[in-house]
């Protein structure tokens, strides 16, 4: 049978010197914690900007959609009954960003010149 096994829990009340009870960790003042979760949201939206901005402009996304574009209805089953338009990926990220009044971190592209003669 496979079981973890609980941390090890010192008693020091008997003032044995070699047993040491794990530190205690003071919590931040409120001032601090707010510091703190203001600089990682600010962090978390940076990251979903970076997210978002690779998926708008990648090149394969680009393509997936230009060939789903191509396809007039997207149907449900294959009774034909029910059809909508396809949605983009590219697309819908954009509005929801721009329904929280966010933009995307454009990526940068390294782009390479031919030299042919």
């Amino acid at each position: 049978m496979n079981r973890k096994l609980m941390p090890r829990l010192y008693c020091v009340a008997n003032g044995d010197d070699a047993v040491h009870a794990p530190p205690l960790h003071a919590r931040p003042d409120p001032a601090q914690q707010v510091e703190i979760l203001e600089r990682r949201m600010k962090r978390l939206e940076n990251v979903l900007r970076d997210v978002c901005g690779a998926i708008l402009y990648c090149d394969d996304i680009a393509v997936l959609e230009r060939n789903a574009a191509q396809y007039s209805s997207i149907y449900r089953d294959m009774t034909f009954a029910e059809k909508r338009d396809p949605l983009f990926m590219r697309r819908e990220i954009q509005k929801v960003l721009s329904k929280h009044q966010m933009i995307a971190t454009p990526v940068h592209y390294n782009w390479i010149h031919n030299y042919t003669k």
